[in-house]
């Protein structure tokens, strides 16, 4: 393992079938909703590579604002974007509008 990639080897296939190396980047899936009224974008269930960085951006409707971003059920604010960093496991985020 280095970082977050896993490698291995298997004993056969491959050319000549004397067995391949292969790596695996292991992905996380962040649910992303908003209430009525506004959008999440990215939106529904978005897979990132376990580590990495996403940005969202948290957008009203017109007459509306940002009420509410919850990230796991913890607010975080009435944020109009949130950059989720190191991610290492599922999650959702959610926002809400008024």
């Amino acid at each position: 393992m280095a970082g977050t990639t896993v490698y291995g080897t298997t004993y056969s296939g491959g050319n000549y079938y004397n067995g391949a190396v292969f790596s695996l980047v292991p992905s996380q899936t962040i649910t992303a909703t908003a209430g009525n009224h506004g959008s999440i974008l990215p939106s529904g269930a978005v897979t990132v590579p376990s580590g990495s960085t996403t940005n969202f951006v948290i957008t009203p409707d017109v007459y509306w604002h940002v009420a509410d971003v919850t990230t796991n059920g913890i607010s975080v604010g009435a944020a109009t974007s949130f950059t989720w960093t190191n991610i290492t496991a599922d999650g959702a985020i959610f926002g809400s509008f008024a």
